[in-house]
């Protein structure tokens, strides 16, 4: 599985604000949750505020897509000659709280796995959904790296 696949897949989803108050419901946000709900293809990849790009042209194509049951499926993508043949997916469960998406991860391409990650939400509307991990080293030196992915729908 190509690595940047692996880590695309690693990394998604977000959402919901937090209370003003104290004592109101801090669970879900319904209108976040009704947002993200769809399928989203990934436009663009920033490791530490640099274009990232895509290692090829089959996951510049590759989707995610949230259901309203709280399960995500991501399409992978793998170039075979000229096409872009489907692959075996990643998927898993997805929940959003104060402004975060948590993706709990059962199975990444070939591996049957129990991953989590935590993404921050930084848009989210009908169109355009954009998060962020700090907490995963991509690029291999050692230290966690800002990593963000942006889908349009």
């Amino acid at each position: 599985m190509k690595t940047n696949t692996l880590l695309f897949t690693a990394l998604i989803s977000i959402l919901t604000f937090s209370s003003c108050n104290d004592d109101e419901d801090s669970s879900t946000d319904p209108d976040f949750s009704n947002l993200i709900v769809g399928i989203w293809e990934i436009d663009k990849q920033l490791l530490n505020d640099n274009n990232l790009g895509f290692e090829d042209e089959c996951q510049d194509i590759e989707t995610t897509e949230f259901k309203m049951d709280g399960t995500f499926y991501i399409t992978e993508l793998d170039p075979v000659g000229e096409d872009c043949v489907e692959a075996n997916p990643s998927l898993g469960n997805w929940t959003i709280q104060n402004s975060t998406i948590t993706m709990n991860y059962s199975q990444v391409g070939d591996l049957t796995v129990d991953e989590t990650y935590i993404f921050e939400i930084l848009e989210l509307s009908d169109s355009n959904l954009k998060i962020k991990t700090d907490s995963v080293d991509i690029d291999g030196d050692g230290e966690a790296d800002d990593f963000e992915l942006q889908y349009v729908k």
